[in-house]
């Protein structure tokens, strides 16, 4: 259930299929601990069975959820490269710092380009920033799809102990 909340964090810095796996793990946990069956007996393994398909959803949600959060991270180091495309999308009006004029080519303004250095050092700002907000939600995603993932194994192995079989479900 706690790493439920934590993963709701995942609204916040963008990883919001993340968060939608915190939800779900949240209403999986709370059917067992806040709602479940007192006492075994015929019928009261159904809470337990929907705890347990609700966490696996919850944990391929989580997968995928910092499976997209790390392709986030990845682009974003790919920040200063769209940039000093930008910039060299009109050559000739690009000042160039070899020659003392506008660059000749496009080539040419990629490698002097008056705004290659501003664009590394955007490009490593928004790379910085975005690494310091993501890896976290997506340790806790991670970490949530493995305990989910033992939670809905656990909780469908205990659907016959609830009917009070002892056999399969």
């Amino acid at each position: 259930m706690t790493f439920g909340i934590l993963t709701c964090i995942g609204f916040v810095v963008g990883g919001w299929l993340s968060g939608v796996g915190g939800i779900l793990g949240l209403v999986a946990s709370g059917l067992v601990l806040c709602c479940g069956p007192p006492q075994t007996g015929p019928g009261m393994g159904g809470k337990f069975k929907a705890a347990s398909i609700l966490a696996g959803i919850a944990g391929l949600i989580h997968v995928i959820g910092a499976i997209l959060m790390i392709m986030i991270v990845t682009a974003a180091n790919d920040v200063d490269n769209s940039c000093i495309d930008s910039i060299c999308t009109n050559y000739g009006t690009t000042w160039c710092t070899d020659t003392s004029n506008y660059c000749a080519s496009e080539s040419q303004c990629e490698e002097y380009g008056s705004g290659v250095e501003l664009c590394g050092a955007i490009g490593a700002a928004v790379a910085g920033w975005i690494s310091i907000i993501l890896w976290p939600a997506i340790v806790l995603a991670l970490v949530s799809f493995a305990l989910e993932l033992a939670f809905a194994v656990k909780t469908w192995k205990a659907v016959p102990e609830m009917e009070g079989k002892a056999g399969g479900v």
